[in-house]
């Protein structure tokens, strides 16, 4: 088998599966997993953290760009060659980058830097990841209450209550069903 090398492998019939079906609209079927369901949402909030972790590499230095200045006396700007801009590249790197040299100056001959700021809707990602929590959480059927620090007792106890009567009693009764086995012993939810 592959999860255990060595152990013996166990065969089963068609009759011994038991396939517990989630709802969802575009396989009725089949059905899907919470888990397949929130699959887009973690995958947003991984890309945030990738966000993240770029963002605090360059100390939350917004993006921006590096324009040649005219030299005093001629018109327009020059160009860089190649070998210009392979060498500023590097330069910016060994000068700026990484949380060890956060802070550090740096001196710029005949450069200009142009910073392109963040507006407030590219920083709204905070919002966003309220949403990807809260998502997750509905797809699991756990109410929100139940991981809120700012939750008090009473709220804490109507989110326990909410939770075992809407999610958990649901989903064991629809396993009795299933299986014939009796699950529920205390039903007072």
């Amino acid at each position: 088998t592959r999860g255990n090398p060595g152990a013996d492998a166990v065969i089963f019939s068609k009759e011994e599966i038991v396939h517990f079906k989630f709802p969802n609209p575009k396989d009725v079927y089949h059905g899907a997993s919470p888990l397949q369901a929130v699959a887009d949402a973690y995958n947003l909030n991984q890309n945030m953290n990738t966000f993240e972790d770029t963002m605090f590499s360059n100390q939350l230095v917004s993006p921006g760009y590096f324009k040649v200045v005219a030299e005093p006396g001629k018109m327009g700007n020059r160009s860089l060659s190649d070998k210009e801009k392979t060498d500023l590249e590097n330069d910016v790197r060994t000068v700026w980058s990484g949380a060890k040299n956060a802070g550090h100056t740096g001196v710029l001959d005949g450069l200009e830097w142009v910073s392109m700021n963040m507006s407030p809707k590219e920083m709204s990602y905070l919002q966003g990841r309220k949403h990807v929590k809260s998502e997750i959480f509905n797809a699991f059927g756990i109410p929100e209450a139940l991981f809120d620090p700012a939750a008090n007792r009473a709220n804490a106890e109507t989110a326990e209550y909410i939770h075992a009567s809407y999610t958990l009693t649901p989903r064991l009764k629809r396993f009795e069903q299933k299986t014939g086995c009796p699950v529920i012993i205390n039903t007072s939810f």
